[in-house]
């Protein structure tokens, strides 16, 4: 099984960021994708490819987990962004997953490639609460 584990910090505090994260809506605005939309008790995210996901466990103000159920290049993929009230102020932000690759020449490269793009939106997640924050 491979892994990611990345982290982040903001200014703004742990409802500010946990109101981003659970506003699925919201995700285009601090991740690299260019839409999401609801799909019953799914979202639909990206427009070409997609990937389905699933939120499937919130604890308020703390944390949110989701699985991608299709249209994904991984099996099991199972995330969770977590939040701590950071030392002084703000927010601390622990976005880890963990996943299969489907090829396994792949299977090297997708740990690299998802950590280094994990920890750009755990960064972006926390300017954009920071903008909101003000």
């Amino acid at each position: 099984m491979s892994h990611y584990d990345v982290r982040a910090r903001s200014a703004a505090g742990v409802a500010t960021v946990f109101g981003l994260v659970t506003d699925v809506s919201s995700w285009p605005s601090w991740q690299r994708i260019d839409r999401v939309r609801p799909q019953g008790e799914e979202w639909v995210v990206g427009g070409s490819p997609t990937t389905v996901i699933r939120v499937v466990d919130v604890v308020p103000d703390r944390s949110l987990t989701y699985v991608e159920t299709s249209g994904t290049l991984w099996h099991d993929y199972r995330s969770t962004i977590e939040l701590t009230p950071a030392d002084g102020g703000g927010t601390d932000i622990r976005w880890h997953a963990t996943f299969r690759s489907r090829h396994a020449l792949l299977s090297r490269f997708w740990p690299w490639y998802l950590r280094r793009e994990m920890r750009g939106n755990a960064d972006r997640l926390a300017r954009r609460a920071e903008s909101i924050h003000r």
